[in-house]
């Protein structure tokens, strides 16, 4: 060695750089560990497994001792790609066992083509069955070994319910009655049910006779005044009593002696008085009220009938519901629509039965009580038309409870909302769609588009946008709709057709300050400024909204930084923006940018901060960390910049000093780097 060319000077200024790069480095390696993980964490909720690998080593680099953590977290992730694989394979053998399936099928051609010719004559018998009542019976015909036609009825799958022993046969009707002969008898007609039971018909008052069961004498002119009308009451063994549309006006006491029947039917026919007697029907399971339009409550004596199962009052102007309404322990089918019913008594939980309740348009109705969710069986309500459709609350309890057999009628919609503002997309699509199936509108439509842009399906949801526009019956839905579809073709970078959309939007509704939002928006992505600025003036006059925080200064505040046009965003708020914005609002858009990693618009954002600000050393902070956050993205240079400014803030501030070393190091400029370092270290000792 030579002793003569030893520099000791030298050779010093060499170790200190050392030094100060292992001692900086490993300072540095603690936030920067926890940076790394937390990103690395969330590319493994995102199954960016590759990219979280790759954090996970990083972060391991920057720290060692936390080596072990870093492991579990990797194990973490090879396990979730194992189970993705197996998945996979699963997918894979179920594959292959459908192949051999099918190739099995193939091999039994011969079997097949038999199953066929049986499906074949099921779908003719279903062909020539024309109407289903209540989905399950159908009127269907055939000829006998004496080649004359009989009838039976079948249901979907083409099997027989009711056997073929008519010779004359109608569908079911509404009320789910068919009129039959049977084969044999020359004059006698029969109503039956549905479980096959025959009624010997009379279908006016001469056929009546003491074997009589059915007397259907459904809107006949026949009315109260017609005193041949109370000979009825002498026929005892009467079942079944249709006087729908008879005018009657009032029903005599009479009725009180036909004990045998089961159904009756006074709906249209403006009855006036219905007599106590109505109480001895006790073994009536069927009774309709409908459309006369004058009660103001039930009469009491129906409210002794036990095994009553359909009660229908449809339109019968009630004003409430006694308590007593809860005895009727049998009921299924409860029909109140177009009533004038306030409240719900709290005893309709009893009706442990009950499977239908129908309040449509009782638009006075406000509440519902909570005895009502005790009702398990119930199938169907519906609340369309009354002050619940849009105020009532579903609580998470409820939903949970009864979401699956809980059907809301038109009402779906609302339930639809109350998902998608849960953010479950999946389901609040579920419900709009039962929505449009029961009744075809605007509000399900529209938010369907929304939640498919939400799971990025766009060309769903421009389908919904455009079906929910066709149906838009004011201007404001129509501004609202071609606003939406405006913001969806801007999505796609289909310009052209997105200004169409936001002018269009603005001609149907010049009021809509959305409309002045998405084209101040539109506009930022070009170098109009003054388009932008014309809109923003506009939705400012328009609004009477001149204010720091007014959304049209953050629509175009937002859309420039979006596309990093900060040019034309200074030119904007030179020329039209022309108050002082507050130093905290750059700050606080500068924080939300930065912890999306927006890093440049932060940058923007930090540099807008006046030099009046209130806190030096708070700021200084903020450009330290954002620096941290381009070192963390390799971006030197900008890092180097942050922490630059954050120094010149406050000069004292050791941790940027060190960390703007640490930049240079990592750009191998040495001599930078310890003329940040060596400040770094005497301030840090003099704490």
């Amino acid at each position: 060695m030579n002793i003569k060319s030893f520099n000791p000077i030298k050779m010093k200024t060499l170790a200190l750089l050392l030094f100060f790069t292992l001692a900086a480095t490993r300072l540095l390696a603690q936030a920067n560990y926890t940076d790394a993980i937390r990103a690395g964490d969330q590319a493994f909720k995102n199954k960016e497994f590759k990219k979280a690998i790759n954090l996970y080593f990083a972060a391991e680099a920057f720290d060692e001792s936390k080596k072990e953590t870093v492991k579990q977290k990797v194990n973490l992730v090879f396990a979730e790609i194992e189970k993705l694989r197996q998945e996979a394979e699963m997918l894979k053998n179920k594959a292959n066992e459908a192949q051999k399936e099918t190739e099995k099928a193939l091999k039994n051609v011969e079997i097949q083509k038999n199953t066929a010719d049986s499906a074949l004559k099921v779908s003719k018998s279903i062909i020539d069955a024309l109407y289903f009542y209540d989905g399950k019976f159908a009127l269907a015909s055939r000829e006998d070994i004496d080649k004359k036609k009989v009838y039976d009825f079948i249901n979907k799958k083409g099997e027989t319910i009711i056997d073929y022993k008519y010779e004359y046969a109608t569908a079911f009707d509404e009320r789910g009655f068919a009129k039959v002969k049977f084969q044999n008898q020359d004059k006698e007609y029969y109503m039956i049910d549905t479980t096959g039971s025959a009624f010997l018909l009379a279908e006016n008052l001469n056929e009546l006779n003491e074997r009589t069961e059915f007397l259907d004498l459904k809107d006949k002119e026949i009315t109260f005044a017609d005193s041949s009308i109370l000979k009825i009451y002498k026929y005892l063994n009467l079942k079944i009593l249709d006087l729908s549309g008879t005018n009657q006006y009032e029903l005599s006491q009479e009725i009180g002696k036909l004990t045998n029947l089961v159904w009756l039917s006074l709906n249209n026919t403006n009855m006036r008085n219905i007599p106590s007697e109505i109480g001895k029907l006790q073994n009536l399971n069927y009774l309709d009220l409908s459309t006369n339009g004058y009660y103001e409550t039930l009469p009491p004596e129906i409210l002794g009938l036990k095994k009553l199962q359909y009660l229908n009052l449809s339109g019968a102007l009630l004003k409430q519901l006694p308590k007593e309404i809860g005895e009727l322990q049998n009921l299924i089918f409860l029909n109140l629509k177009n009533n004038q019913l306030v409240e719900i008594p709290k005893e309709i939980g009893k009706l442990s039965k009950l499977s239908c309740l129908d309040l449509y348009w009782n638009n006075e109705l406000r509440n519902l009580p909570y005895e009502i969710f005790n009702l398990k069986k119930l199938s169907l309500l519906c609340l369309t038309g009354t002050n619940l459709e849009n105020n009532y609350r579903f609580d998470k309890d409820t939903i949970s409870k009864n979401t699956e057999s809980w059907i809301i009628g038109a009402n779906w919609n609302t339930i639809g909302i109350w998902f998608q503002n849960k953010n479950k997309i999946d389901s609040a699509i579920s419900w709009y769609n039962r929505s449009v199936r029961e009744y075809t509108s605007y509000e399900p439509l529209y938010n369907l588009g929304i939640c498919y842009l939400i799971k990025n399906e766009h060309q769903k949801s421009f389908y919904y946008s455009f079906q929910a526009l066709k149906l838009a019956n004011s201007d404001e839905k129509k501004s609202d709709s071609w606003l939406f579809l405006g913001d969806l073709y801007n999505l796609i970078n289909n310009r052209d057709s997105a200004l169409f959309c936001y002018k269009k939007s603005k001609s149907y509704n010049p009021e809509n300050k959305n409309s002045f939002i998405s084209l101040i928006n539109f506009y930022t992505k070009s170098e109009n400024v003054d388009m932008v600025g014309r809109y923003y003036e506009s939705g400012i006059k328009l609004s009477k909204f001149d204010s720091m925080d007014n959304v049209f200064l953050k629509a175009a505040i937002d859309g420039y930084l979006f596309y990093k046009n900060y040019k034309c965003l200074n030119i904007f708020l030179e020329q039209y923006h022309k108050k002082k914005i507050e130093d905290e609002y750059w700050i606080k858009i500068g924080e939300s940018d930065k912890e999306e990693y927006k890093l440049d618009n932060a940058f923007y954002c930090y540099n807008r901060v006046s030099n009046q600000y209130k806190d030096f050393s708070e700021l200084s902070e903020k450009w330290d960390k954002l620096g941290v956050f381009y070192f963390n993205v390799a971006s030197h240079d900008s890092a180097i910049l942050c922490f630059q400014k954050s120094i010149g803030l406050n000069p004292k501030h050791f941790w940027a000093y060190r960390n703007a070393g640490l930049n240079y190091i990592m750009k191998k400029d040495y001599i930078n780097a310890l003329n940040y370092l060596n400040p770094h270290c005497s301030l840090k000792w003099q704490f």
